[in-house]
């Protein structure tokens, strides 16, 4: 749903050859389909469903991965001036960013913002998704306010929970199996070959 198309004329053969081969599959859990959500990559470490949405999935349990760290988006860097964040958050007098604790997987849990008018606190996933989830391209980052702007220094793009799709690719380069690399970023999940009147 969220992955980027472009249209039938632009399909790779691998792609087609993918999906022919792998018809009828269907990842799941207790033998129900699962949510597979993907982002581009980790930064070494997938995120816990609940970090995100507050919903825990046993199957969306933050894992361990290294293969990311060649992903051309591992690590960015990005600078915005106070008043432009003035204008996003709808704030006035923005003066400094400070960063609230991490979870367990290293990204940020909360983001507090000095203003004329008092500390505002908010979710980290919040502030991310309000600046822009292509300007802060995940929670796990570090920040400096200087001269009126803010410079912000971060690893991974996207949310991280799930499949990280930059280690997918490079799992799959060193030899492992799809049904391998599924299982690793979705835990206890089994792929099945469904019916045509299954159902699910």
């Amino acid at each position: 749903m969220d992955q980027v198309y472009s249209g039938s004329d632009l399909e790779d053969s691998r792609a087609a050859r993918g999906v022919h081969e792998t018809a009828g599959q269907v990842l799941t859990y207790h033998g129900k389909p699962i949510q597979a959500f993907y982002h581009a990559t980790c930064g070494g470490k997938t995120e816990d469903s609940s970090h995100v949405w507050g919903a825990a999935l046993p199957y969306l349990k933050g894992v361990d991965c290294q293969y990311c760290t060649l992903g051309n988006s591992n690590t960015w860097e990005q600078s915005l001036p106070l008043s432009r964040l003035e204008s996003i958050l709808k704030l006035s007098g923005l003066s400094d960013i400070r960063l609230g604790p991490r979870n367990s997987r290293g990204r940020l849990k909360t983001v507090s913002l000095s203003t004329s008018r008092g500390t505002v606190t908010m979710p980290a996933t919040k502030f991310r998704m309000a600046v822009g989830s292509t300007v802060i391209k995940s929670t796990n980052f570090t920040v400096r306010v200087d001269d009126g702007s803010a410079f912000f220094n971060g690893s991974g793009y996207g949310h991280g929970v799930g499949l990280c799709q930059w280690g997918a690719k490079q799992r799959a380069l060193d030899g492992f199996s799809y049904s391998e690399i599924l299982s690793y970023y979705y835990p206890g999940t089994e792929l099945r070959i469904l019916a045509p009147d299954a159902g699910i």
